[in-house]
């Protein structure tokens, strides 16, 4: 997959059925949009869905690639079910060459 951007959806530590979710997309637009529909179906408390959904929504890859280059990393925090969980969108890791035979054939 190409650098790109990295989202993880984390809920507690000792909750078994908390949502564990991790993706990698290509581009920034399609993390947002993807994380948009995910919070969407998500049992947040409405202020805390109407606050995410306004947050991620028009001008949102804007603030977040703000936060992106500022910070490396954005971690956003949201409540579900009287838990708390943490949203994480950060550059994808590059990935490395798998040996250094596969390198001399690069064009």
């Amino acid at each position: 997959m190409p650098q790109g951007v990295r989202t993880v959806v984390r809920g507690p530590r000792d909750s078994e059925d908390g949502v564990r979710e991790e993706q990698e997309f290509a581009y920034l637009p399609d993390a947002i949009a993807h994380l948009r529909a995910t919070a969407a179906t998500l049992p947040l408390n409405p202020t805390g869905n109407a606050a995410l959904q306004e947050f991620l929504g028009p001008g949102g890859v804007e603030r977040v690639a703000y936060f992106l280059h500022r910070d490396h990393a954005l971690h956003l925090a949201v409540e579900m079910n009287g838990r708390h969980h943490l949203i994480t969108i950060q550059p994808a890791k590059a990935q490395p060459l798998s040996t250094h035979r596969n390198a001399r054939n690069l064009p």
